[in-house]
């Protein structure tokens, strides 16, 4: 299904505010944790940590709920590969989720997406608050249009002040990585209601729907990450200075491309620095230094 992703990256500041107080002992300019000293384990992480030294987990379609039986029963063969169902958001993040994939489409006037057609067929209507919600203009989160509609949060504006209450409630949480998949896929059920076109004014419009929930304190935007170099991915690949890197920029890779017009934010940042976009693939990362324990 063709769709664009864009990346969101939730606790981190391009500018270290705060952070654990080091002890005189502490040697901060250790290349390794381990050897920072007793008891430094946070101020060394808070020093030398940027967003791309971390590797997440994460979960895929993360908003998806399970599919009735009844809605099952009425799409038939294709839905055996939809029989799943993920926990709550929040339940996720509680359990240690640091990457969210959501799927996201444009519906500026509300109401496109509030009559599936496997839930007509089903018989089985939508509960009053999903309706209401669908029927609201803005974003709206789902699977398959007409087929796999149910979520945890039908709008992105829910998903996004789910994860805001989270984070404010967990201020020193580890960044979120946030993947937005910006659907633009037809219906596959003949008559149904396929996806709008993402177009230049719907980027924007997303942009305005995170702002709503998310402050600009609170962000790392492209802007920056970029600084003053010309591309995004030319600092990223100034910053990390690999060869593979340099090489990757001049030859226009896909990931490279796929870097330029993605959309970074960080929120949340009392103690990482950004250094490079997070969109970068994880097996081109360095590896991260060792750590002790699992970053909370």
């Amino acid at each position: 299904m063709p769709a664009t992703m864009t990346f969101l990256t939730l606790a981190a500041t391009a500018a270290l505010i705060g952070g654990a107080p080091a002890l005189p002992s502490c040697n901060l300019k250790a290349e390794d944790v381990l050897q920072a000293g007793d008891g430094c384990d946070r101020a060394w992480m808070d020093a030398n940590l940027k967003l791309n030294d971390l590797m997440m987990v994460g979960t895929h379609n993360s908003y998806k709920t399970a599919i009735p039986p009844a809605v099952l029963a009425a799409i038939g063969e294709p839905g055996k590969g939809l029989d799943y169902a993920h926990r709550p958001l929040e339940d996720q993040l509680n359990d240690g989720a640091r990457q969210l994939e959501i799927d996201v489409y444009h519906d500026p006037k509300g109401g496109r997406f509030a009559h599936p057609i496997s839930v007509q067929i089903s018989g089985q209507p939508l509960e009053p608050w999903r309706a209401e919600a669908l029927a609201r203009p803005g974003f709206k989160v789902l699977h398959v249009p007409d087929v796999d509609v149910l979520s945890a949060c039908p709008t992105l504006i829910g998903c996004l002040e789910t994860i805001r209450r989270w984070s404010l409630t967990h201020p020193d949480h580890a960044p979120i990585l946030l993947m937005f998949n910006t659907k633009t896929d037809a219906s596959p059920v003949p008559g149904g209601t396929g996806a709008l076109p993402m177009d230049e004014a719907a980027f924007d419009a997303l942009d305005a729907e995170i702002r709503s929930v998310f402050p600009a304190d609170a962000l790392i935007t492209p802007d920056d990450v970029q600084g003053d170099y010309p591309r995004c991915a030319r600092r990223c690949c100034t910053t990390i200075g690999r060869p593979w890197a340099r090489r990757a920029a001049r030859s226009g890779s896909p990931w490279t491309r796929r870097l330029r017009r993605s959309r970074s934010i960080a929120v949340n940042a009392a103690r990482w620095k950004a250094a490079c976009s997070s969109s970068i693939p994880m097996r081109l990362r360095r590896r991260p230094p060792t750590l002790p324990s699992m970053i909370p």
